[in-house]
Order: C-alpha cells, then structure tokens, then sequence
C-alpha cells in the first residue's frame, strides 16, 4: 500500500504538467469563437472602432500552430467569408450590423465593457 502511495504522489506532477502548459491555449469551442472575433476585428470598415483584445491573438495562433487541419481550413473559410461580407458593406447601417457582430464575437474576449449602441 505504502508504495502505491508512493507511486502515486510521484505521478501526480506529471499528470498535471500538460494542463500546466496548455493553459494558455483555447479550447476547441474558444478557438472557433476567436478566429470569428478576430476575422470581424480587423475588418478594415471597423478600424475607426477598435477593440482592446489583450493577449487573445498570442493565444490564437499558439492555438492555431497545434490544431488539427481540419479546424484551421474551418477557421480560415469562416474569416474570408467575413472578409468578403465586409467588402460590400458599404453603408453606415451595413457597417453598424458588422460592428453588432464583431462585438457578439468578441463579447467574452474584450477586457473592457464595450459601450451598448
């Protein structure tokens, strides 16, 4: 018994050392979520209006460098259709849905509270 203990007292650090160096990765879920928040914040059209994100791209593309293809092919679709959605949105309330949108993707990852229209 004693040496089960043992045994298990030694493993426990090393079970709980990837956890330790995956903390600052996204999960799958918050990966998708940032890649959106992301794409609608560095839209051209919503420069005039930025967004304090903190560390979140470092943590995307630490994310991005290790996520299976499948995921990034995703995540890059989902960004150029934003893109292209942004380069027809050429009137003021075109860009305000836009400016709606990126705030709902980014509501969890901006570090202040963005002031409600």
């Amino acid at each position: 018994m004693f040496k089960k203990l043992a045994a298990a007292l030694i493993a426990l650090p090393l079970l709980a050392a990837p956890a330790v160096a995956d903390a600052g990765r996204l999960s799958s879920n918050d990966f998708q979520r940032a890649n959106r928040c992301l794409a609608y914040a560095n839209l051209t059209a919503l420069a005039d209006d930025p967004l304090e994100l903190g560390d979140l791209r470092a943590r995307f593309d630490a994310t991005k460098a290790n996520t299976f293809h499948e995921a990034k092919v995703e995540a890059d679709a989902e960004a150029r259709e934003i893109r292209a959605e942004a380069r027809i949105a050429a009137s003021p309330a075109r860009i305000e849905r836009l400016k709606a949108r990126r705030d709902q993707a980014c509501s969890g990852f901006t570090r202040t509270t963005m002031a409600q229209n």
